[in-house]
């Protein structure tokens, strides 16, 4: 098989999106070839030639699908359909929020994209507390393992090129921890961008900008 795994996060290293991918990559054998694109600058449309399987993971905005990666997702639309006609294609979705249903519209989102581009939706993984995915090992045993295990069953019917149901996971752990956990966070970027914890919690004032 011939799998494109494509990381739609902005950020240049360190995303969640490319640890999700990089375990995926990991589950596939010598015998398939991954082709792996992403950045902000948009794949070339011979990357995605006979390509079996897409494989897309990307952070939520604004519980939608980041407008850099839906900006290429539709200017690519008319290549996939002669280059990957038979394509399935499958996605990893991650918020900041511990309630992996956010992600749930934009999901419907890509499943609205695939039948407008003639593609065939496989299924996805929506994953709440995704942030913690460079914080915890990805693996069995740890606060990580639901997201593991739904990995694991995404990774089996992209290499079978098979559909299910998708699978929304979070953290096992209380959501009050997580949320602490953020705060912790949070109040530390503020300090090294010179902000105390009464500035990130003071209100937005009148007329400021945004």
């Amino acid at each position: 098989m011939r799998l494109v795994l494509w990381n739609g996060s902005p950020k240049a290293k360190g995303s969640a999106s490319a640890v999700f991918l990089d375990y995926l990559a990991g589950q596939a054998g010598p015998e398939h070839t991954l082709c792996r694109v992403g950045g902000l600058k948009a794949p070339a449309a011979a990357d995605f030639r006979g390509a079996d399987a897409l494989v897309l993971a990307f952070p939520l905005y604004v519980d939608g699908i980041p407008g850099h990666l839906l900006g290429m997702l539709e200017a690519l639309e008319a290549d996939l359909r002669v280059l990957a006609p038979e394509a399935k294609v499958y996605a990893v979705i991650n918020c900041g929020f511990f309630e992996a249903g956010q992600c749930a519209h934009a999901m419907e989102l890509l499943r609205h994209w695939c039948r407008r581009a003639g593609l065939c939706w496989g299924r996805g993984v929506c994953i709440g507390g995704g942030g913690m995915a460079n914080a915890a090992p990805l693996g069995r045993g740890g606060p990580l393992s639901p997201i593991a295990r739904a990995l694991d069953a995404l990774a089996a019917s992209v290499l079978s090129g098979g559909l299910g149901e998708d699978l929304l996971v979070q953290p096992a752990l209380p959501r009050r921890l997580y949320v602490a956990a953020a705060h912790l966070g949070w109040n530390k970027t503020g300090r090294k961008n010179g902000l105390s914890k009464a500035d990130l919690c003071a209100p937005l004032e009148k007329g400021a900008p945004r």
